[in-house]
């Protein structure tokens, strides 16, 4: 009997001491529990009331700093597209083939070469076929009379229907000279005269000196100064193998013909 009251007591010891740790052990769970719900709740709140508007705000910020920034440069790139290089051109005119006018205009490129070109107006063409049939051009022949102005006389040279220019050797220079276009009838010879030509004077194609010289003179462009050097003292002469001249006559005919030179001592040398 004594000893099942002893276990009855140990064993109400014990579910007493259970009892008293498990409400112990509820006891500080809930009041860890109410510690830890007032910490996490703030702490809980705070980080998310704080993260929504830095992370808007800084969004916001970055979509409002990129946006101007690539308006400028879609502008920018429209502005380099709106602008056009334009190539330095070198600008250029052709001469007309005809200016419909009827002349004939006579040059000189030489003393003893000429040039002469001409054209006719397609009124004056016109005129031409009414007076002298509608055959008049190929029944005839272009021709261009030289005359000689200043010694009186004239030749004559053939040209073509294609051609509107022509080259040609005088036999004189220091002469006037003109130039008519004619046509010639291929049967009777008959001729029409068609335009004439300005008068050219052309030059001299020789060597001119007054008199027999013992000097050269030479003229300083910038200052007009005028000297003078002895034609026996010229230093270049002695490198072109001749003897020293003592003349200018003499210098001259070392190198051109007697008869294209001329001088007042010696008219007669004068063609």
């Amino acid at each position: 009997m004594p000893t099942k009251s002893a276990k009855n007591t140990t064993t109400k010891k014990t579910a007493n001491s259970k009892k008293a740790t498990n409400s112990k052990a509820t006891a500080t769970g809930k009041q860890s529990a109410r510690a830890v719900k007032p910490k996490a709740t703030p702490a809980e709140k705070k980080p998310t009331k704080s993260v929504k508007p830095k992370a808007s705000s800084t969004a916001k910020k970055s979509a409002k700093t990129t946006k101007p920034k690539a308006t400028s440069i879609v502008k920018e790139s429209t502005k380099v597209t709106k602008r056009k290089i334009v190539p330095n051109t070198i600008e250029f005119y052709d001469l007309p083939d005809k200016y419909n006018q009827t002349m004939v205009k006579v040059l000189f490129q030489t003393p003893k070469k000429l040039f002469v070109y001409w054209e006719i107006a397609e009124a004056d063409k016109q005129k031409l076929l009414q007076e002298n049939g509608l055959n008049f051009f190929n029944s005839s022949t272009p021709f261009l009379v030289v005359q000689n102005d200043t010694k009186k006389y004239s030749f004559e040279i053939e040209i073509n229907d294609y051609a509107n220019s022509w080259y040609f050797d005088v036999p004189d220079s220091n002469c006037e000279y003109s130039v008519k276009l004619i046509r010639k009838d291929n049967k009777t010879q008959a001729q029409t005269q068609i335009q004439t030509s300005n008068e050219l004077e052309i030059p001299n194609n020789h060597i001119l000196f007054e008199q027999n010289r013992y000097e050269l003179f030479f003229k300083n462009v910038k200052t007009n100064e005028v000297t003078s050097k002895k034609v026996a003292n010229l230093q270049f002469i002695n490198h072109i193998g001749i003897a020293k001249p003592a003349t200018l006559n003499d210098f001259y005919n070392k190198f051109y013909d007697e008869k294209d030179l001329y001088s007042a001592n010696n008219p007669s040398s004068h063609s």
